[in-house]
């Protein structure tokens, strides 16, 4: 068995953005909590991720990103940010390769994208 995939990884045209955010944002009132896993494949476009934060934020929501851009400035305001190591430290323009290098650069992540402490 053979699998192989072309992909265009290209941003989500501003059409197929709306009907995102018109699908995404009425949804938001009824979640206990907002999970954003970003591959990088143009589905969360920087105006579907704005949208969906501001709105769950508004909402009292709390949100969880994974994120795949090294811009961290375009999850501003989730709860909580998951990078992978790799990630973090092309965000931070760090090394993250022992646990002062990844606190200090930590304390920038949480700074770009104005999350919310959790200690």
């Amino acid at each position: 068995m053979l699998r192989a995939d072309w992909e265009l990884a290209l941003p989500a045209s501003a059409d197929v953005e709306q009907k995102l955010i018109d699908a995404i944002l009425p949804l938001i009132a009824r979640a206990d909590i907002v999970l954003l896993s970003d591959y990088a494949k143009g589905v969360l476009t920087a105006r579907v991720i704005r949208n969906t934060i501001d709105t769950a934020k508004k909402l009292g929501k709390r949100v969880i990103v994974d994120p795949k851009s090294a811009n961290l400035a375009i999850y501003r305001g989730a709860t909580v940010l998951t990078p992978n190591r790799k990630e973090f430290a092309e965000a931070t323009r760090s090394r993250a390769d022992s646990d002062k290098s990844i606190g200090d650069a930590a304390q920038d992540a949480m700074y770009l994208a104005d999350c919310e402490p959790c200690w």
